[in-house]
């Protein structure tokens, strides 16, 4: 059981090896089950936030999606922590879909990879998204002075931002939360 703050983003992931399917919640462990052997076929839809099976009646979320991501391989902890709060480009070894859903208006959802797994909203409510997405870049000089602005929102969503003004030793940048590492990022 777990008791979710409403007005929060949180980070939902789920992995499943061909025997254990795993939970996690902001990048932490919730659960882990072994389940063994799951069958579906290609051509079974995908529904996100819809639930249709042993309610007798459709179940919808109450809430927001952003960043929905499919592998094509179970992921590690480390890996869902270390891309968590990254948009992504589609181009990654091993994404299968990626559904930004930033498209703002219509019914069509795009996936950026190149398996063009499009998708459509069945009632579409389009609004800015407030999630915890870090999408910056940094540019280098000459020389070796360089500033570094990276812009983001703690636990609580209020706005955070860093000043790097020096480059670390070893050109990586670690990001840490709780003694979790959540990064690195290369700078380069």
């Amino acid at each position: 059981p777990v008791s979710l703050v409403t007005n929060r983003w949180y980070h939902v992931a789920g992995t499943y090896d061909g025997t254990t399917m795993k939970l996690y919640l902001d990048g932490a462990l919730l659960s882990s089950s072994e389940v063994g052997p799951v069958t579906m076929g290609n051509t079974d839809p995908l529904y996100f936030s819809y639930n249709n099976v042993g309610f007798g009646f459709p179940y919808y979320l109450t809430g927001q999606l952003d960043e929905v991501r499919i592998w094509g391989q179970a992921r590690s902890q480390a890996q869902i922590q270390s891309n968590m709060h990254q948009t992504l480009t589609g181009t990654e070894p091993g994404l299968a879909a990626y559904w930004r859903l930033d498209e703002g208006s219509g019914t069509n959802i795009l996936d950026l990879t190149t398996n063009q797994n499009n998708g459509m909203l069945q009632k579409p409510a389009w609004t800015a998204s407030t999630a915890p997405t870090c999408d910056n870049t940094a540019t280098t000089q000459e020389d070796t002075n360089i500033t570094i602005s990276l812009d983001g929102t703690d636990e609580d969503w209020d706005s955070l931002t860093a000043l790097i003004t020096s480059l670390p030793a070893n050109g990586r940048l670690y990001q840490t939360q709780d003694g979790i590492t959540r990064g690195p990022a290369l700078i380069s």
